[in-house]
């Protein structure tokens, strides 16, 4: 678009130039209209013309069409480096956020590990009769919301990749 609207320009600049035109022509007829008095038998003309021409005024409409187009190419780079800055941006992000889920999974496989000790911990504990069956439950729940949580983490991590795979 924007090397078609540079073409466009420069198409409009050229009105600024004489023109210059050649045409040449053949015509074998019977009658032959260019010849007078016509004659009833075939006869061949021939023509050749050179045309120049140039404006003198056109009102400022050449000016006009070659800003018109210069704009619209200057307004369609702007629009490209707009694009790009923007997915720069969204890549940038995107790795960003799947930095944040790696460190997401890290952080959630180490509380997955943390509750699985602390549950250890807890069922000795209860077995030993030192602690009410509430805290074993309370245990087995933290041990579960880990899970859950390392689960997520692994899903928000899938989710991460995916979205920077498109973003590229």
């Amino acid at each position: 678009r924007i090397a078609a609207a540079e073409a466009e320009g420069r198409g409009a600049a050229s009105g600024r130039r004489p023109r210059l035109g050649l045409a040449a022509g053949y015509e074998y007829d019977r009658p032959n209209r260019l010849i007078l008095p016509p004659e009833d038998r075939w006869n061949d003309t021939w023509d050749l013309s050179l045309n120049l021409s140039f404006r003198l005024l056109d009102g400022g409409r050449t000016a006009a069409l070659v800003s018109q187009s210069g704009e619209r190419a200057a307004a369609l780079r702007w629009q490209l480096q707009d694009l790009d800055r923007r997915i720069r941006v969204e890549v940038l992000s995107r790795v960003a956020d799947l930095e944040t889920a790696v460190q997401g999974v890290s952080v959630a496989e180490a509380n997955l590990q943390a509750a699985q000790e602390n549950l250890r911990i807890t069922r000795d504990r209860y077995h030993a009769g030192v602690i009410p069956s509430s805290e074993l439950l309370d245990g087995e729940t933290a041990l579960l919301r880990s899970g859950l949580d390392r689960t997520e983490s692994l899903a928000a991590l899938q989710l991460a990749r995916a979205r920077l795979d498109r973003a590229l």
